[in-house]
């Protein structure tokens, strides 16, 4: 049987008395119930539970459980997922007597098998987190408390033991609207379930639906120390009044980054910190992660969070309870930012055929070796539609354009290029629009679909699009790009609703800036 002990925080800090006094309030067999539980729910894809779903829904739990690091606290949070970058590990962190104390003051206390299922839905949620890649930041959408309220509210919906036990919850509208009450956790709004909001679509709803409430969207916290010489790991340590919150400064990498509203946030330090802990929290898991960009973390661990998300989708295919998995996953495909020459460099690589062949030359004199082989790339056939609509500027033209002749010589690509706005304008030279030398005067609507099939019934098919449009219009099927590999790229200021269907599509994509 495992016990709870203090793996996540230095027992020596100062103030670590005080974090742990909640504990003094638990009798004995209050902690007896609670070890016997925590290891009933460990045990999530070995033993049935009569309030989850069937073993062969839940074994997959139990498989990412025994490739990722698990952590017990006596700390006054719930739990959380983290990249460690002191271990470089993945852990999940839980604090099952805390965990007991605040559902005791919420809803009464629970008997072993309430409290099992208690612990199962958390331990579900957190392992959910890591399957979906929430741990790897989306920059397209940069209210992080936000992203946060969403994943939680969708992921909890495949989690049965929350309604089957009748766990109280709040939805994220009702967060907004400020409605208060005893809530465990936060679940999906019949509004969203009945739409299949991708956790996009659910973010970009409650945005326009609620501007202020989103903007203000913020947690009060209370600092605490839980630094020491000793410290196991405190790269991430955070707590909660009554849940917990990771320390915002200690993922971010230690760039500057800024809200929807344009809001600077504060840098990090480079140091490991002290945590936080939220108060008045209105659900169990606020705050439970606190993702980092891609391109902040080191390659494997990136890569290792993708061989799961990729593994966990096979595994659950067919599954009923998996069929969200597609829809509430960060898609880590798209480079956005500063990084988008370099993400459309590799598109264009990756589509690139590498011929290797011999020189003829003679010999080397000094070794008596024949020459060594020479790389050479060897591109298709691509296809570049231009919106010259009114809202992307002559700038963002000209450095796509820059750019995307560059790599049509390098990858050896043959290419046409159109502009286009309700139909096909003209083929043009790429070239005069990098240098700024073509005279765009067209500035009207758009229609990429109607483009499309000028194009294709003109001119044979390609092996690549590529878009350049604010997508305002509407965004055409795969068999209207005739099955073809398809490629976006984005102004700043474009449509971000129909960057579902994009991902929908499996088109890749980019945002200039």
């Amino acid at each position: 049987m495992r016990e709870i002990i203090e793996e996540r925080i230095d027992p020596n800090v100062p103030n670590y008395r005080e974090l742990t006094s909640y504990m003094q309030e638990l009798h004995d067999s209050e902690k007896q119930k609670c070890t016997v539980a925590f290891n009933n729910a460990l045990n999530i894809g070995v033993s049935t539970y009569p309030h989850g779903d069937r073993l062969a829904e839940e074994i997959i739990f139990n498989h990412i459980l025994s490739k990722i690091g698990f952590k017990t606290s006596l700390a006054p949070f719930t739990a959380f997922a983290e990249y460690s970058r002191r271990t470089r590990e993945i852990n999940i962190c839980f604090s099952p007597y805390y965990i007991y104390y605040i559902a005791k003051a919420e809803v009464g206390e629970l008997d072993e098998i309430r409290l099992t299922g208690y612990y199962r839905a958390v331990i579900k949620h957190e392992l959910l987190h890591v399957m979906l890649k929430h741990l790897i930041a989306d920059n397209t959408r940069h209210n992080a408390e936000l992203n946060n309220l969403v994943m939680d509210a969708l992921i909890n919906v495949m989690i049965p033991e929350i309604p089957k036990l009748k766990f109280p919850s709040l939805t994220p509208e009702e967060v907004l609207e400020g409605k208060k009450g005893s809530a465990l956790f936060i679940m999906a709004s019949e509004y969203a379930i009945d739409r299949s909001f991708t956790w996009e679509q659910y973010y970009d709803y409650l945005i326009k639906k609620y501007p202020e409430q989103t903007k203000d969207l913020t947690s009060s916290y209370i600092e605490i120390k839980v630094s020491g010489n000793n410290q196991p790991d405190q790269s991430q340590s955070k707590g909660a009044g009554q849940n917990e919150k990771q320390d915002s400064e200690s993922q971010n990498g230690g760039n500057q980054s800024k809200d929807d509203a344009g809001n600077e946030e504060k840098p990090s330090s480079g140091k490991e910190t002290d945590g936080k802990l939220i108060q008045d929290p209105a659900f169990n898991t606020q705050g439970d992660i606190r993702p980092v960009p891609a391109s902040e973390l080191p390659e494997d661990v990136v890569e290792q969070i993708e061989d799961i998300f990729k593994e966990v989708a096979e595994r659950t295919r067919g599954l009923e309870r998996f069929k969200m998995i597609g829809s509430l996953a960060i898609d880590t495909s798209k480079k956005i930012s500063n990084n988008w020459r370099q993400a459309l460099r590799k598109m264009f690589k990756d589509g690139s055929i590498v011929e290797k062949h011999y020189s003829m030359k003679r010999l080397d004199r000094r070794t008596d070796m024949p020459p060594a082989k020479k790389s050479t790339y060897r591109g298709g056939n691509v296809y570049i539609l231009i919106d010259t609509s009114g809202s992307v500027s002559d700038v963002t033209l000209q450095n796509f354009a820059s750019e995307v002749y560059g790599l049509l010589r390098k990858y050896k690509y043959k290419y046409k290029a159109f502009t286009y706005t309700v139909g096909v304008g003209s083929e043009i030279d790429i070239r005069k629009l990098r240098s700024g030398k073509l005279d765009i005067e067209d500035r009207g609507g758009t229609d990429v679909g109607e483009a499309l099939k000028e194009i294709l019934k003109n001119h044979a098919e390609p092996d690549v699009f590529i878009i350049l449009t604010d997508l305002y219009d509407d965004v055409p099927t795969p068999s209207d790009f005739a099955n073809k590999q398809v490629i976006y790229a984005l102004p700043k200021e474009h449509d971000v609703d129909n960057e579902a269907l994009l991902k929908k599509y499996h088109y890749k994509y980019i945002v200039i800036e």
